[in-house]
């Protein structure tokens, strides 16, 4: 039955699913617009928008749907909405790792790096050999100026199986790092 709802667009998997099986409950509900969100809409950052603002309004105690919007509004370039956003969803569910990494990102975006260090330090413990965790972290410490640390990073991310040379070699927050020994040993893998 799932795999069928899943093949379905979200408005015909909601009325199927309150006839059929009678998910009517809100958490039910924001369940369903969220697992809607990451099939389907991820990408179209208003469609995003819209399923997450319907999910946060039929269940304002679940996290997953403000990260969700969060990402869309950080994609819109909306940085402070997104950033409520993903305060919302930390408050909601502290453990929450990848809020605190695109939430992060965001940090990144406005200048506030110390904020972004240490978001991914909490994401890091969590999760110590996630990619987007380490090569965010090495774009704030590269940022920083810490090419030692930037570099021990990226080792890891590559030892991790990291390939996108090509998106680092294009990422002006990289930039500083171009020049320093251990980026070239990187680099020249």
């Amino acid at each position: 039955m799932r795999f069928i709802l899943n093949r379905l667009p979200f408005r015909i998997v909601w009325v199927l699913c309150a006839i059929l099986v009678s998910c009517t409950t809100p958490k039910e509900k924001a369940v369903i617009l969220a697992e809607e969100i990451d099939r389907s809409a991820w990408g179209n950052w208003m469609a995003v928008i819209e399923l997450a603002t319907e999910a946060i309004e039929a269940d304002p105690t679940f996290a997953w749907p403000y990260a969700q919007r969060g990402t869309a509004l950080a994609y819109l370039g909306r940085y402070t909405d997104a950033l409520r956003d993903y305060d919302t969803a930390i408050r909601l569910r502290p453990d929450l790792d990848p809020a605190y990494t695109d939430r992060a990102i965001v940090y990144i975006r406005v200048g506030r790096l110390d904020d972004a260090e240490r978001d991914l330090a909490f994401s890091l413990t969590a999760s110590p050999n996630d990619m987007k965790n380490l090569i965010t972290m090495a774009e704030v410490q590269s940022l920083k100026n810490r090419p030692e640390s930037a570099c021990r990073l990226l080792k890891r991310a590559f030892i991790n199986g990291f390939k996108d040379i090509k998106g680092l070699e294009q990422n002006k927050n990289f930039e500083n790092l171009t020049y320093s020994d251990c980026y070239d040993a990187l680099m020249r893998r």
